[in-house]
């Protein structure tokens, strides 16, 4: 991981908390969109740093980020933002699209992969059983399921992989993907999502003034800095609020924000989205 990033107090001149006001009147479309959009922007930096230090991201790549984070402190209540299309949820199942069968590729180049990586190509000079440890990799790499591969890389998604045996009828197959869904929440530590969101929850997330504290956050993580709680309390709540709290930026509105900007929160918002589309 690289050196720990200088603490600073300055917030930058574009932010304007009062640019979020407009979140107070958003329903369902509007926070998805939002959420979406952010969701996908940190996950495009998490990968152009992988080692955690943003000096050694590529140029190209950190000025995208860079502009990105600009463009959500500018305009943090636009919802058509394009890269929240690239979030696409037609169905809670659907095919494995070409593109994403290819993209495994990735990971020979992905330092997090390098041992997953190694263990691949050890196991395919395997001549004979006489080398146990190979073999014993070759076990592994056939029994672990890709998705705990990635959460070992920390490169986990909410979208998981399975092979289906259409030649099998069918309630056998409803009856194994149900078993399978609950075993595999368990063993993912995924938590369901038992409810639908509503305006209780949008209120909340604006009163908390989430969306600013997530932009904030990520300018200062491109510009390799890091902004004190004090210094966010001060930037996101008015002067005599009871939230213009360190302790409680810490402890309550930073949980709270990476919260609804996971992968399990965004994904069920987009499917509570659709699913309201196809009831019109």
């Amino acid at each position: 991981m690289g050196t720990r990033k200088p603490r600073g107090t300055n917030i930058p001149d574009k932010f304007e908390i009062s640019a979020y006001d407009e979140c107070a009147k958003w329903g369902l479309q509007e926070w998805t969109a939002a959420l979406t959009a952010r969701m996908n922007i940190r996950h495009g930096w998490r990968w152009a740093c992988l080692e955690g230090k943003s000096e050694d991201v590529p140029n190209n790549l950190l000025r995208n980020a860079r502009e990105a984070a600009d463009k959500l402190l500018c305009e943090p209540t636009d919802t058509d933002l394009s890269v929240s299309k690239s979030y696409s949820v037609l169905t809670a199942i659907r095919d494995q699209s070409a593109a994403e069968y290819f993209h495994g590729l990735d990971t020979f180049n992905d330092p997090r992969y390098v041992e997953w990586v190694n263990r691949f190509t050890a196991s395919t000079m395997i001549q004979d059983d006489d080398d146990a440890e190979l073999v014993l990799d070759m076990k592994r790499l056939y029994e672990t399921p890709a998705w705990r591969m990635h959460a070992d890389c920390s490169a986990t998604g909410n979208s998981l992989f399975i092979a289906v045996d259409l030649g099998v009828p069918d309630d056998q197959l409803v009856k194994e993907f149900k078993k399978w869904i609950g075993d595999t929440r368990k063993a993912a530590g995924t938590a369901s999502i038992p409810r639908r969101y509503n305006n209780k929850d949008f209120v909340d997330w604006h009163e908390n003034r989430l969306l600013a504290y997530l932009d904030l956050t990520f300018w200062a993580s491109t510009r390799n800095k890091e902004f004190t709680h004090k210094t966010v309390a001060h930037a996101i709540f008015p002067f005599g609020s009871e939230k213009r709290d360190s302790e409680i930026v810490r402890r309550t509105i930073r949980t709270k924000a990476n919260r609804i900007v996971s992968d399990e929160v965004v994904s069920a918002l987009n499917g509570q989205l659709l699913h309201s589309k196809n009831e019109l």
